[in-house]
């Protein structure tokens, strides 16, 4: 009877602690499934973080290359313009707000050139054409390697438009580019492998058409990538 009495007074306490016994199971099951979620969390940051370095180095490789190779082709192009002048172009890329911004200058020895100058126009006109070439040399797949000019250089001073001549002979032979351009400047159509005259009169076109030799010969230089 005692012993009867005995185990009906420890019963509820036996399903309590049985209760608290089985919640503790599935807690250290729980705790074993996290900890084990954790580490296979963990191994996930660690490829995430090495991916991220790996693209910050590919980034920075390539932004180097296209720095060389814009300003190797720019400074080249402004030189052989302006020979006597100290220009130098420099590309330059940064981040802001989570962005890659580029930011191009051009100085003349260590002082910002200032582009609102007397030649600024004729140093944008042959700095636009380098880059334009060379940045259709980087498009990948590569498009037609056709472009089309109309009047590219009416800022840039009579006495350098050999020099242009020149240069664009050049850019043309090295980027193996096909350039159709319109102007009115007879010494930049002296550099062209064919021309075509266009005259007006009376509302009617008259065109002529003529295959020509350069008439100046052009050294081949070649552009160095840094």
């Amino acid at each position: 009877m005692a012993n009867n009495l005995s185990e009906l007074g420890t019963a509820p306490y036996q399903r309590q602690l049985d209760e608290l016994m089985a919640e503790r199971s599935m807690l250290e099951k729980s705790w074993s499934t996290k900890d084990a979620r954790m580490t296979v969390v963990a191994g996930e940051l660690d490829n995430l973080q090495k991916v991220r370095t790996f693209f910050i180095r590919i980034t920075n490789l390539t932004q180097q290359k296209v720095k060389n190779y814009l300003e190797t082709a720019a400074n080249h192009a402004i030189s052989a313009v302006f020979p006597s002048r100290d220009f130098q172009f420099d590309v330059e890329f940064g981040s802001s707000r989570g962005r890659t911004e580029c930011r191009l200058t051009i100085n003349e020895g260590e002082i910002p050139y200032d582009l609102r100058g007397d030649m600024g126009g004729s140093i944008l006109s042959v700095l636009g054409l380098s880059l334009r070439v060379a940045l259709r040399g980087c498009q990948k797949p590569k498009r037609r390697n056709v472009i089309l000019m109309d009047e590219p250089f009416m800022h840039v001073d009579k006495n350098l438009m050999e020099f242009v001549g020149r240069i664009l002979k050049e850019l043309a032979n090295q980027a193996k580019i096909q350039i159709i351009m319109i102007t009115h400047e007879p010494t930049l159509a002296q550099f062209g492998d064919s021309v075509h005259n266009v005259e007006c009169s009376n509302r009617v076109s008259t065109v002529t058409s003529s295959n020509i030799a350069p008439a100046i010969s052009v050294p081949k230089t070649r552009i160095r990538r840094k």
